[in-house]
């Protein structure tokens, strides 16, 4: 699954619940600024097998670029 990333690390509504069911590993990536902000860079994500195994998270850029 590709998950946008906005400027500022932001999650769109749709990041944001899906970061709720993945218990906040999103959230927590972006909070160690495991992400570049630079437009279209990734990281990846492992959740579990049971829901999301792996979430590919992409970044948009900076604010005023997207």
């Amino acid at each position: 699954m590709l998950v946008p990333i906005l400027g500022g690390r932001k999650l769109t509504e749709q990041g944001k619940a899906l970061d709720a069911a993945l218990r906040g590993q999103i959230s927590a990536a972006l909070a160690r600024n495991d992400l570049a902000a630079k437009a279209g860079a990734t990281q990846m994500v492992y959740g579990s097998a049971a829901r999301t195994a792996r979430v590919m998270l992409v970044s948009m850029g900076k604010d005023e670029k997207i």
